[in-house]
């Protein structure tokens, strides 16, 4: 399963997507949430104001944290930025951190792919997602 669950990796998928204002992203990742048992209505504050969720575990509300400011302000994170969250969890932070900062340089190229798709075309279907697969590969990402 790796360093994070999956419904903590889900977790931070919606809130990604919610700082991202990525709807389709955010109902896809608050439906897996909501796969992996999560309360509907705990997902649903989630979905528009995280900090807000009740019933999340201290390592629950850090991983929130990081990511609402990975997200908003990833250039300007420094390192004493990660000791709420080293102190969250007890393991592997350092490479966690890293996972994350590759995920969201994943996530910015998939969002600049969506974007530059012409107005009213943007991919909404599984059959157009290869398309938006090949633009990622092709940033490198």
């Amino acid at each position: 399963e790796g360093f994070l669950s999956r419904r903590e990796r889900e977790l931070l998928a919606v809130v990604v997507s919610r700082e991202n204002a990525c709807e389709y992203c955010l109902a896809s990742h608050a439906a897996y949430l909501r796969e992996e048992g999560a309360d509907p209505i705990q997902v649903d504050v989630l979905t528009h104001n995280p900090r807000r969720a009740e019933g999340l575990t201290a390592r629950e509300r850090a991983l929130i944290e990081f990511a609402i400011q990975m997200t908003r302000n990833s250039a300007e994170m420094r390192p004493e930025d990660l000791e709420p969250l080293r102190q969250a969890m007890s393991r592997q932070i350092d490479t966690f951190a890293e996972q994350a900062a590759q995920a969201h340089r994943r996530l910015d190229a998939l969002i600049d792919a969506w974007r530059e798709a012409p107005r009213g075309e943007a991919p909404s279907a599984p059959s157009d997602f290869g398309e938006l697969v090949t633009r990622l590969r092709q940033t490198g990402a």
